[in-house]
């Protein structure tokens, strides 16, 4: 067996927490979440208007449109007035090939969480979603239709099928 040597030649993160190994590292550090409202275009006609954007950062600094295609790091590059209707397209896409109740929780979650006081209030519930989610059936199913390369057939429901947890919020009572 024949050794190969490797080499390190740099490191590097660009992410919503920070655009530098030690600017991350320390937000993480400080519990700081990089999910925000969205800055970079109008999301007013967006059901969702929070995302994790990485801020002070420009990819065409380095990689042009073409080239990222080109690399398979995108898949459609798009003029800035067809943007919106391309992630419109996505998202019903997403949606019509999500678990019903994956996609109700994570509604839930995305609206509930907004106004956490810690970011680490959205991952505690995050992660028990994530356990209780990866053993029902629907897991199960999403897996095999993705390597058997078929259209899924979810069969939790929203009705019977929630994780145990939920609703895990306190109704606020109102006089």
């Amino acid at each position: 067996m024949q050794r190969r040597r490797v080499v390190v030649t740099g490191l590097g993160i660009i992410s919503p927490v920070g655009s530098t190994v030690p600017e991350a590292w320390q937000n993480v550090l400080a519990g700081k979440s990089g999910i925000t409202r969205v800055t970079r275009f109008d999301p007013s006609r967006l059901s969702c208007q929070i995302a994790g954007e990485v801020k002070d950062f420009d990819v065409t600094q380095y990689l042009s449109a073409k080239e990222a295609l080109a690399g398979g790091l995108v898949s459609k590059v798009v003029k800035p007035e067809e943007l919106l209707a391309t992630v419109h397209v996505l998202a019903r896409e997403i949606a019509d090939n999500a678990s019903p109740v994956s996609l109700a929780l994570t509604r839930q979650m995305m609206w509930r969480m907004l106004g956490a006081d810690h970011p680490m209030e959205a991952h505690k519930i995050d992660s028990r979603a994530i356990y209780a989610r990866g053993r029902q059936s629907d897991a199960r199913e999403g897996v095999m239709s993705f390597l058997e390369k078929r259209p899924a057939n979810f069969t939790d429901k929203i009705s019977k099928d929630m994780p145990s947890f939920y609703p895990w919020w306190n109704e606020r009572k109102y006089s």
